[in-house]
Protein backbone atom coordinates (compact mmCIF):
# COMPACT_ATOMS: atom_id res chain seq x y z
CA UNK A 1 0.00 0.00 0.00
CA UNK A 2 1.22 3.49 -0.90
CA UNK A 3 -0.06 6.81 0.43
CA UNK A 4 -0.35 10.07 -1.51
CA UNK A 5 -1.10 13.54 -0.17
CA UNK A 6 -3.29 15.87 -2.24
CA UNK A 7 -3.92 19.61 -2.21
CA UNK A 8 -7.39 21.20 -2.23
CA UNK A 9 -7.53 20.79 -6.02
CA UNK A 10 -6.81 17.04 -5.71
CA UNK A 11 -3.33 17.44 -7.19
CA UNK A 12 -0.71 14.97 -5.87
CA UNK A 13 1.92 16.61 -3.63
CA UNK A 14 4.42 13.79 -3.11
CA UNK A 15 6.06 10.67 -4.41
CA UNK A 16 4.35 7.55 -2.98
CA UNK A 17 5.03 6.80 0.69
CA UNK A 18 5.08 3.24 2.04
CA UNK A 19 6.59 3.76 5.48
CA UNK A 20 3.27 3.71 7.37
CA UNK A 21 3.01 1.40 10.37
CA UNK A 22 -0.81 1.50 10.36
CA UNK A 23 -3.59 2.42 7.92
CA UNK A 24 -7.28 1.88 8.73
CA UNK A 25 -10.03 2.66 6.22
CA UNK A 26 -13.42 2.35 7.95
CA UNK A 27 -15.98 2.33 5.14
CA UNK A 28 -19.70 2.67 5.92
CA UNK A 29 -22.73 2.28 3.65
CA UNK A 30 -25.26 4.50 5.46
CA UNK A 31 -22.88 7.09 6.90
CA UNK A 32 -19.59 8.77 6.10
CA UNK A 33 -16.59 6.54 6.72
CA UNK A 34 -13.34 7.49 8.43
CA UNK A 35 -9.62 6.78 8.20
CA UNK A 36 -6.51 6.76 10.40
CA UNK A 37 -2.92 6.68 9.12
CA UNK A 38 0.18 6.48 11.33
CA UNK A 39 3.78 7.06 10.24
CA UNK A 40 6.65 6.04 12.54
CA UNK A 41 9.02 8.52 14.15
CA UNK A 42 9.12 12.20 13.35
CA UNK A 43 10.05 12.52 9.68
CA UNK A 44 10.16 16.29 9.12
CA UNK A 45 9.48 15.97 5.38
CA UNK A 46 6.37 13.85 5.97
CA UNK A 47 5.23 16.14 8.81
CA UNK A 48 5.55 19.22 6.62
CA UNK A 49 3.63 17.81 3.67
CA UNK A 50 0.98 16.20 5.91
CA UNK A 51 0.34 19.54 7.62
CA UNK A 52 -0.10 21.30 4.26
CA UNK A 53 -2.20 18.63 2.52
CA UNK A 54 -6.00 18.63 2.38
CA UNK A 55 -6.67 15.06 1.20
CA UNK A 56 -4.99 11.67 1.54
CA UNK A 57 -5.42 8.61 -0.69
CA UNK A 58 -4.04 5.18 -1.59
CA UNK A 59 -5.46 5.34 -5.14
CA UNK A 60 -8.44 3.17 -4.12
CA UNK A 61 -9.69 5.20 -1.15
CA UNK A 62 -9.55 8.91 -0.47
CA UNK A 63 -10.49 11.12 2.45
CA UNK A 64 -10.19 14.64 3.81
CA UNK A 65 -7.57 15.17 6.52
CA UNK A 66 -9.19 16.67 9.62
CA UNK A 67 -6.63 15.93 12.34
CA UNK A 68 -2.83 15.88 12.35
CA UNK A 69 -0.67 14.97 15.37
CA UNK A 70 3.13 15.17 15.20
CA UNK A 71 5.17 13.90 18.16
CA UNK A 72 8.57 12.32 18.65
CA UNK A 73 6.91 8.90 18.45
CA UNK A 74 5.16 9.36 15.13
CA UNK A 75 2.74 11.22 12.87
CA UNK A 76 -0.98 10.42 13.06
CA UNK A 77 -3.60 11.63 10.59
CA UNK A 78 -7.34 11.15 10.88
CA UNK A 79 -10.27 12.26 8.77
CA UNK A 80 -13.42 11.34 6.90
CA UNK A 81 -14.00 9.84 3.48
CA UNK A 82 -14.88 12.10 0.54
CA UNK A 83 -18.62 11.71 1.15
CA UNK A 84 -18.09 14.35 3.86
CA UNK A 85 -17.83 17.01 1.11
CA UNK A 86 -21.58 16.82 0.56
CA UNK A 87 -22.16 17.64 4.23
CA UNK A 88 -20.46 21.01 3.62
CA UNK A 89 -23.53 22.17 1.72
CA UNK A 90 -27.05 22.79 3.04
CA UNK A 91 -30.31 22.11 1.24
CA UNK A 92 -32.33 25.20 0.29
CA UNK A 93 -35.12 26.24 2.62
CA UNK A 94 -38.35 24.22 2.27
CA UNK A 95 -37.39 22.36 -0.90
CA UNK A 96 -39.10 19.31 -2.39
CA UNK A 97 -37.66 17.13 -5.14
CA UNK A 98 -40.07 14.91 -7.05
CA UNK A 99 -39.91 12.38 -9.86
CA UNK A 100 -38.07 9.08 -9.98
CA UNK A 101 -35.81 8.32 -7.04
CA UNK A 102 -32.71 8.65 -9.22
CA UNK A 103 -33.80 11.94 -10.80
CA UNK A 104 -34.85 13.50 -7.49
CA UNK A 105 -31.54 12.69 -5.79
CA UNK A 106 -29.39 13.86 -8.71
CA UNK A 107 -31.34 17.12 -8.93
CA UNK A 108 -30.71 17.75 -5.23
CA UNK A 109 -26.97 17.15 -5.71
CA UNK A 110 -26.78 19.47 -8.73
CA UNK A 111 -28.72 22.24 -6.97
CA UNK A 112 -26.87 22.05 -3.67
CA UNK A 113 -23.32 20.89 -4.44
CA UNK A 114 -22.72 22.15 -7.96
CA UNK A 115 -19.78 24.29 -6.85
CA UNK A 116 -17.85 21.42 -5.25
CA UNK A 117 -14.96 19.70 -7.12
CA UNK A 118 -17.24 16.69 -7.61
CA UNK A 119 -18.65 15.43 -10.92
CA UNK A 120 -21.78 13.29 -11.25
CA UNK A 121 -21.11 9.94 -12.90
CA UNK A 122 -23.29 9.80 -16.07
CA UNK A 123 -23.89 6.07 -15.49
CA UNK A 124 -26.22 5.75 -12.50
CA UNK A 125 -28.47 2.88 -11.30
CA UNK A 126 -32.01 3.64 -12.42
CA UNK A 127 -34.74 3.58 -9.78
CA UNK A 128 -38.13 4.39 -11.32
CA UNK A 129 -39.86 4.56 -7.92
CA UNK A 130 -41.72 7.87 -7.76
CA UNK A 131 -40.60 9.93 -4.81
CA UNK A 132 -41.19 13.30 -3.15
CA UNK A 133 -38.26 14.23 -0.94
CA UNK A 134 -38.52 17.35 1.19
CA UNK A 135 -35.97 19.08 3.37
CA UNK A 136 -34.92 22.44 4.70
CA UNK A 137 -31.45 23.72 5.59
CA UNK A 138 -30.12 20.20 6.26
CA UNK A 139 -26.60 19.02 5.35
CA UNK A 140 -26.91 17.40 1.93
CA UNK A 141 -24.87 14.31 2.86
CA UNK A 142 -26.94 13.38 5.91
CA UNK A 143 -30.17 14.08 3.99
CA UNK A 144 -29.09 11.77 1.15
CA UNK A 145 -28.31 8.91 3.54
CA UNK A 146 -31.70 9.33 5.21
CA UNK A 147 -33.64 9.54 1.93
CA UNK A 148 -31.89 6.62 0.20
CA UNK A 149 -31.78 4.21 3.12
CA UNK A 150 -35.44 3.03 2.95
CA UNK A 151 -34.71 1.85 -0.60
CA UNK A 152 -31.55 -0.01 0.39
CA UNK A 153 -29.45 2.52 -1.52
CA UNK A 154 -26.63 4.88 -0.66
CA UNK A 155 -24.03 7.02 -2.43
CA UNK A 156 -20.29 7.33 -2.77
CA UNK A 157 -17.78 10.04 -3.66
CA UNK A 158 -14.55 8.56 -5.04
CA UNK A 159 -11.32 10.09 -6.31
CA UNK A 160 -10.54 10.20 -10.04
CA UNK A 161 -6.76 10.66 -10.18
CA UNK A 162 -6.74 11.36 -13.92
CA UNK A 163 -9.30 14.16 -13.79
CA UNK A 164 -8.22 15.22 -10.27
CA UNK A 165 -11.88 15.43 -9.26
CA UNK A 166 -14.31 13.65 -7.00
CA UNK A 167 -17.02 11.49 -8.61
CA UNK A 168 -20.54 11.11 -7.16
CA UNK A 169 -22.36 7.81 -7.67
CA UNK A 170 -25.54 6.26 -6.36
CA UNK A 171 -25.00 2.75 -4.97
CA UNK A 172 -27.45 -0.13 -4.99
CA UNK A 173 -26.29 -3.39 -3.46
CA UNK A 174 -26.86 -6.81 -5.04
CA UNK A 175 -29.01 -9.45 -3.35
CA UNK A 176 -26.59 -12.38 -2.95
CA UNK A 177 -28.85 -14.45 -0.71
CA UNK A 178 -30.31 -17.70 -2.03
CA UNK A 179 -33.67 -15.97 -2.40
CA UNK A 180 -32.17 -13.09 -4.36
CA UNK A 181 -30.97 -12.50 -7.91
CA UNK A 182 -30.53 -15.92 -9.51
CA UNK A 183 -27.57 -14.75 -11.61
CA UNK A 184 -25.61 -13.15 -8.77
CA UNK A 185 -22.85 -15.04 -6.99
CA UNK A 186 -24.08 -16.14 -3.57
CA UNK A 187 -22.55 -14.95 -0.30
CA UNK A 188 -23.35 -17.09 2.76
CA UNK A 189 -21.84 -16.78 6.23
CA UNK A 190 -22.29 -19.53 8.82
CA UNK A 191 -20.48 -21.57 11.46
CA UNK A 192 -20.59 -24.46 9.00
CA UNK A 193 -18.37 -22.57 6.56
CA UNK A 194 -16.09 -21.22 9.28
CA UNK A 195 -16.39 -17.63 8.10
CA UNK A 196 -18.21 -16.03 11.07
CA UNK A 197 -16.16 -14.33 13.77
CA UNK A 198 -19.11 -13.09 15.86
CA UNK A 199 -22.89 -12.87 15.62
CA UNK A 200 -25.50 -10.91 17.60
CA UNK A 201 -29.28 -10.84 17.09
CA UNK A 202 -31.54 -8.29 18.80
CA UNK A 203 -35.08 -7.03 18.20
CA UNK A 204 -36.88 -4.02 19.75
CA UNK A 205 -40.54 -3.32 18.98
CA UNK A 206 -41.48 -1.00 21.84
CA UNK A 207 -41.35 2.30 19.97
CA UNK A 208 -43.16 1.53 16.72
CA UNK A 209 -45.70 3.72 14.88
CA UNK A 210 -47.23 3.12 11.46
CA UNK A 211 -49.73 5.99 11.02
CA UNK A 212 -48.93 9.68 11.43
CA UNK A 213 -51.01 12.84 11.42
CA UNK A 214 -48.67 15.60 10.22
CA UNK A 215 -49.72 19.24 10.59
CA UNK A 216 -48.24 21.94 8.39
CA UNK A 217 -47.47 25.52 9.37
CA UNK A 218 -50.92 26.73 8.26
CA UNK A 219 -52.88 24.07 10.18
CA UNK A 220 -53.38 21.64 7.28
CA UNK A 221 -53.28 18.04 8.51
CA UNK A 222 -52.28 15.12 6.28
CA UNK A 223 -52.39 11.43 7.20
CA UNK A 224 -49.53 9.16 6.11
CA UNK A 225 -49.14 5.50 6.97
CA UNK A 226 -47.06 2.41 6.41
CA UNK A 227 -49.29 -0.44 7.59
CA UNK A 228 -48.81 -4.04 6.48
CA UNK A 229 -51.58 -6.66 6.53
CA UNK A 230 -52.11 -7.91 10.06
CA UNK A 231 -50.30 -5.01 11.75
CA UNK A 232 -51.85 -3.33 14.76
CA UNK A 233 -52.38 0.37 14.08
CA UNK A 234 -50.18 2.67 16.16
CA UNK A 235 -50.74 6.38 15.64
CA UNK A 236 -48.60 9.45 16.24
CA UNK A 237 -49.04 13.20 15.71
CA UNK A 238 -46.31 15.63 14.70
CA UNK A 239 -46.03 19.26 13.56
CA UNK A 240 -44.07 20.44 10.53
CA UNK A 241 -44.24 24.18 11.17
CA UNK A 242 -41.55 24.87 8.56
CA UNK A 243 -43.80 23.62 5.74
CA UNK A 244 -46.34 26.21 4.51
CA UNK A 245 -48.48 26.16 1.36
CA UNK A 246 -47.20 29.62 0.33
CA UNK A 247 -43.72 28.17 -0.16
CA UNK A 248 -44.84 25.64 -2.80
CA UNK A 249 -45.90 25.89 -6.44
CA UNK A 250 -49.42 24.59 -5.72
CA UNK A 251 -51.45 22.79 -3.07
CA UNK A 252 -50.74 19.33 -4.47
CA UNK A 253 -47.00 19.92 -4.08
CA UNK A 254 -47.58 21.15 -0.51
CA UNK A 255 -49.66 18.10 0.44
CA UNK A 256 -47.06 15.79 -1.15
CA UNK A 257 -44.33 17.46 0.93
CA UNK A 258 -46.36 17.01 4.13
CA UNK A 259 -46.96 13.35 3.31
CA UNK A 260 -43.26 12.80 2.53
CA UNK A 261 -42.30 14.43 5.84
CA UNK A 262 -44.75 12.16 7.66
CA UNK A 263 -43.32 9.01 6.08
CA UNK A 264 -39.84 10.26 6.85
CA UNK A 265 -40.76 10.58 10.53
CA UNK A 266 -42.40 7.15 10.58
CA UNK A 267 -39.14 5.59 9.41
CA UNK A 268 -37.66 6.64 12.75
CA UNK A 269 -40.14 4.37 14.54
CA UNK A 270 -39.96 1.07 12.67
CA UNK A 271 -39.05 -2.14 14.54
CA UNK A 272 -35.38 -2.31 15.40
CA UNK A 273 -33.91 -5.57 14.16
CA UNK A 274 -30.19 -5.91 14.62
CA UNK A 275 -28.28 -8.80 13.12
CA UNK A 276 -24.61 -7.93 13.46
CA UNK A 277 -22.28 -10.45 11.89
CA UNK A 278 -18.53 -9.94 11.73
CA UNK A 279 -16.92 -12.12 9.08
CA UNK A 280 -13.47 -13.65 9.12
CA UNK A 281 -11.44 -11.41 6.81
CA UNK A 282 -9.38 -14.22 5.23
CA UNK A 283 -12.26 -16.64 4.57
CA UNK A 284 -14.45 -17.16 1.52
CA UNK A 285 -16.33 -15.38 0.05
CA UNK A 286 -13.85 -12.58 -0.56
CA UNK A 287 -14.80 -8.92 -0.32
CA UNK A 288 -14.60 -7.12 -3.65
CA UNK A 289 -15.14 -10.27 -5.72
CA UNK A 290 -17.72 -12.36 -3.83
CA UNK A 291 -19.64 -9.45 -2.29
CA UNK A 292 -19.42 -5.68 -1.81
CA UNK A 293 -20.62 -2.82 0.36
CA UNK A 294 -24.42 -2.66 0.36
CA UNK A 295 -24.92 -6.25 -0.85
CA UNK A 296 -27.51 -8.51 0.80
CA UNK A 297 -25.86 -11.65 2.18
CA UNK A 298 -27.25 -14.73 3.91
CA UNK A 299 -26.43 -15.39 7.56
CA UNK A 300 -27.03 -18.84 9.07
CA UNK A 301 -26.43 -19.86 12.65
CA UNK A 302 -27.46 -23.20 14.13
CA UNK A 303 -26.24 -21.94 17.52
CA UNK A 304 -28.70 -19.00 17.57
CA UNK A 305 -31.32 -20.68 15.40
CA UNK A 306 -31.10 -17.80 12.92
CA UNK A 307 -31.36 -17.76 9.16
CA UNK A 308 -31.66 -14.25 7.81
CA UNK A 309 -30.66 -11.91 5.05
CA UNK A 310 -28.66 -8.86 6.08
CA UNK A 311 -26.79 -6.09 4.36
CA UNK A 312 -23.08 -5.41 4.37
CA UNK A 313 -23.13 -1.97 6.02
CA UNK A 314 -19.46 -1.55 6.89
CA UNK A 315 -15.95 -2.69 6.14
CA UNK A 316 -12.74 -2.03 8.07
CA UNK A 317 -9.60 -2.38 5.96
CA UNK A 318 -6.66 -2.64 8.36
CA UNK A 319 -3.06 -2.47 7.15
CA UNK A 320 -0.40 -2.95 9.83
CA UNK A 321 3.29 -3.71 9.41
CA UNK A 322 2.88 -4.83 5.82
CA UNK A 323 -0.15 -7.08 6.41
CA UNK A 324 -3.67 -6.21 5.22
CA UNK A 325 -6.81 -7.63 6.86
CA UNK A 326 -10.48 -7.06 5.95
CA UNK A 327 -13.22 -6.99 8.61
CA UNK A 328 -16.71 -6.96 7.04
CA UNK A 329 -19.57 -5.76 9.26
CA UNK A 330 -23.19 -6.75 8.66
CA UNK A 331 -26.40 -5.25 10.00
CA UNK A 332 -27.39 -1.93 11.54
CA UNK A 333 -25.92 -0.10 14.46
CA UNK A 334 -28.20 -0.28 17.51
CA UNK A 335 -30.34 2.83 17.50
CA UNK A 336 -30.17 4.94 20.65
CA UNK A 337 -33.47 4.11 22.40
CA UNK A 338 -33.18 7.16 24.65
CA UNK A 339 -33.07 9.40 21.59
CA UNK A 340 -36.31 7.84 20.37
CA UNK A 341 -37.95 8.31 23.75
CA UNK A 342 -36.92 11.97 23.76
CA UNK A 343 -38.58 12.42 20.37
CA UNK A 344 -41.79 10.78 21.55
CA UNK A 345 -42.01 13.19 24.47
CA UNK A 346 -41.70 16.33 22.32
Amino acid sequence: MEIYFLDRNFAVLNTPLDTMVSVVWSLRYYSCGTFTVVFPGCDSAVAEIASAAVYLCDRLHCGRIEYVSVTGDGIELRGRMLECLLSDRLLPRNVTYTGSLTDAVLEAVRDTAGDLPVDIDPEQPIMDTEAAFSGSREPLGEWLYEMLRPYGMSFSVTYDGTAQRGVFRLIRGIDRSFDGDGEAEKAVFSEEFGNIASLTFEKECGNVYNRIYIEGGDGTVVTAENIADGDDIREIYRKAADLKEADFADRDAYLAALSARGLQILREYTPLIRLDCTAEGDAQPRYGTGYGLGDICEIRSDVLGVRAHTQLTGLDIVYENGVEQLYPLFGDEIRDIRRLIDKLNK
